[in-house]
């Protein structure tokens, strides 16, 4: 099993974030989205979150 992902990248655990992690976890559809950090403003990352059924 693999890592949490906001343990992997601490600034994904951001507020902003929780409603595609929800969607993730209600849906058999992957969830996609883009998301930057604040301290890289310009740099952006294409993130797509595929659930299991283990959460």
């Amino acid at each position: 099993m693999g890592n949490v992902l906001w343990e992997v990248l601490p600034w994904f655990g951001h507020p902003a974030h929780e409603e595609y992690f929800r969607a993730a976890l209600m849906s058999d559809e992957a969830v996609h989205f883009l998301a930057r950090r604040a301290s890289a403003p310009d740099e952006w990352l294409s993130v797509s979150l595929h659930p299991g059924h283990d959460g």
